[in-house]
């Protein structure tokens, strides 16, 4: 679930948000951040 929220639509010349489910991981270092995860689903 890695990604980006939006995407660049070619037809359109516009950016777009990407539906889907991703993962925020939260912190000051990388251990830290693997404890502190927030999921969010787009639509």
């Amino acid at each position: 679930m890695c990604g980006r929220f939006e995407g660049w639509d070619s037809q359109t010349n516009t950016m777009r948000v990407v539906p889907g489910k991703y993962q925020i991981f939260v912190g000051g270092s990388s251990a830290e951040a693997a404890k502190n995860v927030i999921e969010v689903k787009v639509k």
